[in-house]
């Protein structure tokens, strides 16, 4: 690959594969989740693809992962996926060419082969395309979901979770972490102090996130977090900004480890500042969803904070069920004003 003046240019007959942005790999995301909530995919299935989508360095990549799935967020993030990028800029006449070349560790996703649909007992559900058109359209269809709030609330809290927006050309991005060779035979750790053992409550959540923020700082682009511990994947300076993900092990999670590089960022692409970031309302929310989502002896599994891929806002999305895989989930603002609700429906297959 060569550079001449303001473009990148390679050989023009052949056609280099597709970067992966972080908005292709979180739209997977939510189809996956759609999926295991559709009875699609069960719980080992959906963390095991979860993984490798946000893994994943290259379209072809995220595409395998849904490509024996249906529904709404399915085809969204489908439709995503084919969108072609934008055409390469031409170089200016008597431009001065260079050769430049880099390495980058890539890591190889073994995506799941076509399978056979099983359905069970769960919820059907819609990821937000946008606040007021899944209202209409969710009424519409008589899904059942509980929106909380009328056009007046909703006005107030999309202009809430606009101003929650950060964009990575206002703040200090901390130094990417050094190329070590194989990350994965030498992975880069940092200390949490205080943080000795694990449970995804409210005294353990609040530890990780004021440990968290006094090693790399209070920008990050997801926080997902469960029993078995805690993913943060934040911005960092490079030469491009970009990701780094970060494991919290139940294990060992005052010793995060470095789990990958991801992909590039933008020029003033949106960060969540975790310091708006309500933890004792956002476990009030999770009692809330236990009790209330229609899950008998409901436990919480799982709780995700990103920027929706849907409406581009940041949003918590908290998933609650039981041994019998019977889901409901609600989203918040990251202050803890409840947007929507999904109970679980046992007369829906």
């Amino acid at each position: 690959m060569r550079r001449r003046g303001s473009g990148w240019v390679g050989p023009a007959d052949v056609a280099a594969p597709k970067r992966a942005r972080d908005t292709d790999r979180n739209a997977v995301v939510a189809a996956l989740s759609e999926a295991y909530v559709d009875g699609q995919l069960d719980a080992a299935e959906r963390e095991e693809r979860t993984a490798a989508a946000l893994a994943a360095t290259h379209v072809d990549q995220l595409g395998g992962l849904i490509a024996d799935l249906r529904g709404d967020a399915v085809d969204a993030a489908a439709a995503q996926l084919a969108t072609k990028p934008a055409p390469r800029r031409t170089p200016p006449t008597g431009s001065t060419s260079s050769t430049t070349s880099s390495t980058r560790t890539s890591v190889t996703v073994t995506t799941a082969p076509p399978r056979v649909v099983r359905k069970r007992r769960s919820a059907r559900t819609r990821r937000l395309v946008t606040l007021v058109v899944t209202v209409a359209l969710l009424v519409g269809a008589g899904l059942g979901v509980r929106h909380l709030f009328g056009p007046d609330e909703h006005d107030e809290l999309v202009a809430e979770q606009r101003a929650q927006l950060v964009s990575i050309d206002d703040v200090h991005l901390i130094p990417e972490e050094p190329d070590r060779g194989d990350i994965f035979a030498d992975r880069p750790t940092v200390a949490l102090e205080g943080l000795v053992d694990w449970a995804p409550d409210e005294a353990h959540v609040t530890t990780l996130l004021e440990q968290w923020r006094a090693v790399k700082g209070a920008y990050a682009t997801q926080l997902t977090f469960r029993d078995s511990g805690a993913m943060i994947t934040i911005p960092v300076a490079a030469s491009t900004p970009r990701t780094e993900q970060w494991s919290i092990t139940a294990d060992n999670p005052g010793a995060p480890y470095l789990w990958i590089a991801g992909g590039s960022l933008a020029r003033g692409a949106s960060v969540i500042d975790l310091r708006d970031l309500d933890v004792p309302r956002l476990f009030d929310n999770i009692g809330h969803g236990i009790a209330d989502l229609g899950v008998q002896e409901a436990v919480l599994s799982w709780v995700d904070v990103q920027i929706d891929a849907s409406t581009e806002l940041p949003t918590v999305d908290i998933w609650i069920d039981n041994a019998f895989d019977e889901v409901g989930w609600m989203s918040t603002t990251l202050s803890g004003h409840v947007l929507e609700e999904h109970p679980f429906d046992p007369g829906r297959s």
